[in-house]
């Protein structure tokens, strides 16, 4: 392939990531425009933690790199887990 193909190829390829990412961005910004009760998070002690639960996202990361880490038999025991 020529170069000046690849080239054009690339920044198509680029227009349509930050497309797709302004999109996703625009939606999320509507959807909790739309019902702003999202991003109200509470403290609470209970067994299970729960997307409202203040530290979730703190444990979706560590969950993320447990999973990242793992042999793929852990891997799938985490993701049943």
């Amino acid at each position: 392939m020529k170069l000046h193909i690849k080239v054009v190829l690339i920044v198509v390829a680029l227009f349509l990531a930050l497309f797709i990412l302004g999109l996703s961005i625009v939606s999320s910004v509507l959807s909790v425009h739309s019902n702003p009760d999202i991003l109200r998070r509470s403290l609470y002690i209970d067994d299970q933690v729960l997307p409202d639960h203040i530290s979730y996202p703190v444990l979706m990361a560590l969950d993320r790199a447990r999973l990242e880490i793992a042999t793929p038999v852990e891997r799938v025991y985490l993701q049943t887990e």
